[in-house]
């Protein structure tokens, strides 16, 4: 944790890349139901974004909350791999 809903996330791919992610309570409860810690969650979100080849947004600075609107279909998967099925 660097500050309140923000992370240090270590992505380790072809190259390790460091990047620093955002996620509020709000949505953290929104896609783990509260089942999961904050880390898993992001860890979880992090990794379908690798599985579907987007690495386009691992950037320095993503914003989890901004995904839920931007990317439907990748945030159901992430839910599902938290054992959130809505």
């Amino acid at each position: 944790m660097i500050d309140v809903d923000t992370y240090r996330v270590d992505i380790e791919r072809t190259m390790e890349t460091t990047i620093s992610v955002r996620m509020t309570t709000n949505c953290y409860l929104q896609l783990s139901g509260g089942r999961s810690t904050h880390e898993w969650t992001i860890v979880q979100v992090c990794s379908e974004i690798l599985v579907q080849e987007r690495l386009d947004l691992l950037r320095s600075d993503l914003d989890i909350d901004a995904l839920i609107n931007s990317h439907p279909c990748l945030i159901r998967k992430a839910k599902a791999r938290l054992g959130n099925l809505d």
